[in-house]
């Protein structure tokens, strides 16, 4: 039995992936930070679009945005997003 799907504030969760991105001393504030969105099959997905300031850091920027995203889910009491079983069973029967 799949678990019942979380709903979250779409407009909570394009402001901290925003901020975390804004927040992070790694990016280039001169280009434009964008949250997109997409309907998949499995539910919403969001992109953050954003550039750090120096391509040898992009590893690090990554990583600096994921975990001050992370924290603000943490925060707000948000589900970060994991895939469902049924996603897992896809994923599996491809890779056999």
């Amino acid at each position: 039995m799949e678990a019942p799907v979380a709903s979250v504030d779409v407009e909570q969760v394009i402001r901290i992936l925003y901020q975390a991105a804004y927040s992070s001393r790694y990016t280039q504030l001169k280009l434009p930070i964008l949250v997109v969105m997409k309907e998949e099959v499995w539910g919403t997905q969001f992109k953050l679009r954003s550039y750090p300031m120096d391509a040898r850091n992009e590893f690090v920027y990554q990583t600096d945005i994921i975990r001050r995203a992370k924290q603000a889910f943490t925060r707000y009491d948000l589900p970060y997003p994991r895939l469902s079983n049924l996603m897992y069973s896809k994923l599996a029967s491809i890779s056999e």
